[in-house]
């Protein structure tokens, strides 16, 4: 059953095996006597490697299939993907995290969308999205709304993560403008799976092996 949610993705939510026309099962191995490590899995996987260092997955031969094409895939765990992305932390932080689980960055920009909104309607969705600058003094301003949020400032963390920091504000300002559409072209910009998969698609050798 899909179930579209409200930023333009859509969870599918099954009841029974999930399976591929080649035959393998996408989902990991549910047990009820081992619940801990079902949703640890994600967690383990992290600390063990998995996420910075292709080398580091180790994949069951019994879960082998070959596709119509002969092209060998794994199930019964997840999906390995074909071109491995490896996950890029450099300027992520505790503080980030806070900033972001805290909602601090959501009620600044409301905030800040209902100071200036009538500017930022009148701007061009393109020039919005290549001349518009995060200030010094909106960074400032956020970090005033997270401390009444109970978020400590931290100046080390905070420079680590200052660019990630300015392109969510700028991205959840395009987002109260023009919705997903505007939101989107400017979050993805780190998104290294989506930066990746665009090149596949437009290398013609790459995607003919797919």
């Amino acid at each position: 059953m899909p179930i579209p949610l409200n930023d333009g993705s859509e969870l599918r939510l099954t009841i029974s095996r999930y399976y591929t026309p080649s035959g393998r099962s996408i989902q990991k191995p549910y047990d009820k006597e081992h619940m801990e490590d079902y949703y640890m899995d994600r967690i383990n996987r992290y600390e063990h490697g998995e996420f910075f260092h292709a080398d580091s997955i180790k994949m069951n031969d019994s879960l082998k299939y070959e596709t119509a094409h002969g092209r060998i895939v794994y199930g019964g765990g997840g999906i390995m993907p074909d071109y491995f992305v490896p996950l890029d932390t450099t300027m992520h932080s505790n503080y980030f995290t806070k900033l972001f689980y805290s909602n601090a960055l959501r009620e600044y920009t409301i905030k800040y969308y209902e100071k200036n909104q009538n500017k930022l309607k009148s701007m061009d969705y393109q020039d919005f999205k290549a001349n518009f600058e995060v200030s010094d003094a909106m960074l400032k301003d956020l970090v005033k709304t997270a401390k009444e949020l109970d978020v400590a400032y931290n100046e080390e963390e905070f420079e680590i993560s200052k660019p990630l920091i300015k392109l969510r504000i700028k991205a959840q300002l395009a987002r109260s403008v023009w919705d997903n559409e505007g939101f989107f072209p400017i979050f993805n910009e780190t998104n290294e799976v989506f930066q990746q998969a665009l090149k596949i698609m437009e290398d013609d050798q790459a995607w003919s092996k797919l």
